[in-house]
């Protein structure tokens, strides 16, 4: 028995490495090391968020991203609705300030669904949510795919009385909510044991990428 090994271990004491990793998305800009290769499923959490969107009458809606970090991410879920796309113009300064000083693209008088790639703090949202006011929109959804909602970013972002609706996806823990909360909370868990099966089996993850 090798040095370490307990008894009726079936790893033998060995501690292996994953050669491969499966994950919903990284965020905007976010940086990895060296690590096994990955099989993302960028797509599918905004898959999910989009089935969901397509309950409501879309004819009069835009996607509005709050930076150009997420633009490529809010184009991408403007064309799985059908709709256009608008995007805020952000500066980050020291700390948690950032500001936005205008929004770029057609949002007067439309219903709006803010898409971020994560959510904190809510800092950047509320601060896009300003600028949209100034430009008199109809209403306004909110919508992430992960929603870390740190320091009480829910109920700030609930509180704003124009918000209808804030969407994520569990891509991470959500921490407690109010019963009454405007939170949403989607699954992706199908789509990730559908890749896991699809990689057991040797069958083709990229399929799922395809599918509507």
């Amino acid at each position: 028995m090798p040095w370490g090994t307990r008894p009726g271990d079936p790893t033998g004491g060995r501690t292996e490495k994953p050669d491969r990793r499966l994950r919903p998305s990284a965020p905007a800009g976010g940086r990895t090391g060296h690590r096994p290769p990955v099989g993302a499923l960028p797509t599918h959490a905004l898959r999910e968020l989009a089935a969901h969107f397509r309950q409501y009458d879309l004819s009069n809606a835009v996607v509005v991203s709050p930076d150009l970090g997420n633009a490529k991410e809010a184009a991408a879920f403007a064309r799985l609705l059908g709709i256009g796309v608008a995007m805020g113009a952000k500066q980050r300064f020291s700390g948690d300030r950032v500001t936005i000083s205008s929004v770029i693209g057609d949002v007067a008088g439309k219903d709006v669904i803010v898409l971020d790639d994560e959510i904190a703090r809510g800092t950047t949202v509320i601060e896009l949510l300003d600028r949209l006011r100034e430009r008199g929109v109809n209403s306004i959804r909110v919508a992430c795919t992960h929603g870390l909602f740190a320091d009480g970013a829910v109920d700030r972002l609930g509180d704003q009385l124009d918000v209808e609706e804030i969407v994520c996806t569990n891509t991470v823990p959500i921490p407690d909510v109010k019963p009454d909360s405007k939170l949403k909370v989607l699954s992706i868990a199908p789509a990730l044991a559908e890749a896991m099966r699809r990689i057991h089996d040797g069958a083709s993850v990229s399929a799922l990428f395809d599918a509507p």
